[in-house]
Protein backbone atom coordinates (compact mmCIF):
# COMPACT_ATOMS: atom_id res chain seq x y z
CA UNK A 1 0.00 0.00 0.00
CA UNK A 2 1.70 3.03 -1.04
CA UNK A 3 1.61 5.79 1.86
CA UNK A 4 0.97 9.23 1.34
CA UNK A 5 2.59 12.04 1.70
CA UNK A 6 1.52 15.48 3.45
CA UNK A 7 3.19 18.43 2.33
CA UNK A 8 5.29 19.82 5.19
CA UNK A 9 5.65 23.48 3.39
CA UNK A 10 3.42 26.37 2.05
CA UNK A 11 4.26 26.13 -1.00
CA UNK A 12 4.33 22.18 -1.25
CA UNK A 13 1.04 22.20 -0.56
CA UNK A 14 0.50 24.89 -3.04
CA UNK A 15 1.71 22.87 -5.56
CA UNK A 16 -0.18 19.89 -4.78
CA UNK A 17 -3.33 21.55 -4.72
CA UNK A 18 -2.71 22.94 -8.43
CA UNK A 19 -2.15 19.64 -9.68
CA UNK A 20 -4.87 18.21 -7.94
CA UNK A 21 -7.75 17.07 -10.14
CA UNK A 22 -10.71 19.39 -10.51
CA UNK A 23 -14.20 19.40 -10.89
CA UNK A 24 -14.12 21.94 -14.14
CA UNK A 25 -11.25 21.67 -16.34
CA UNK A 26 -10.08 24.10 -18.92
CA UNK A 27 -10.69 23.90 -22.20
CA UNK A 28 -7.95 21.82 -24.37
CA UNK A 29 -6.83 22.94 -27.88
CA UNK A 30 -7.29 21.74 -31.36
CA UNK A 31 -4.05 21.48 -33.16
CA UNK A 32 -4.81 21.47 -36.75
CA UNK A 33 -2.10 20.24 -39.35
CA UNK A 34 -2.17 21.02 -43.12
CA UNK A 35 0.48 18.60 -44.85
CA UNK A 36 2.40 19.67 -48.07
CA UNK A 37 0.29 17.23 -49.90
CA UNK A 38 -3.25 17.06 -48.91
CA UNK A 39 -5.45 18.18 -51.77
CA UNK A 40 -7.47 21.05 -52.13
CA UNK A 41 -10.94 18.94 -50.56
CA UNK A 42 -9.24 18.01 -47.61
CA UNK A 43 -7.81 21.39 -47.34
CA UNK A 44 -11.56 23.16 -47.08
CA UNK A 45 -12.55 20.08 -44.56
CA UNK A 46 -9.70 21.56 -42.32
CA UNK A 47 -10.83 25.53 -42.67
CA UNK A 48 -14.10 24.57 -41.62
CA UNK A 49 -12.85 22.52 -38.70
CA UNK A 50 -10.94 25.47 -37.68
CA UNK A 51 -14.17 27.98 -38.13
CA UNK A 52 -16.14 25.68 -36.12
CA UNK A 53 -13.40 25.68 -33.17
CA UNK A 54 -11.81 29.16 -33.59
CA UNK A 55 -11.57 29.59 -29.82
CA UNK A 56 -9.60 26.60 -29.53
CA UNK A 57 -7.98 25.92 -32.28
CA UNK A 58 -4.36 26.41 -33.56
CA UNK A 59 -4.19 26.05 -37.60
CA UNK A 60 -0.91 25.63 -39.17
CA UNK A 61 -0.48 26.31 -42.58
CA UNK A 62 3.17 25.41 -44.37
CA UNK A 63 4.36 25.27 -47.74
CA UNK A 64 7.67 23.56 -46.72
CA UNK A 65 8.04 20.41 -45.05
CA UNK A 66 6.74 20.92 -41.67
CA UNK A 67 6.44 17.82 -39.08
CA UNK A 68 5.50 18.69 -35.53
CA UNK A 69 5.53 15.05 -33.55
Amino acid sequence: MLKIKTPKSGKARRVIEKRAPRLIESGKKTLILQGTKTTNVLNAVLTEIYQLNKGSAVRHTHKNEYRPF
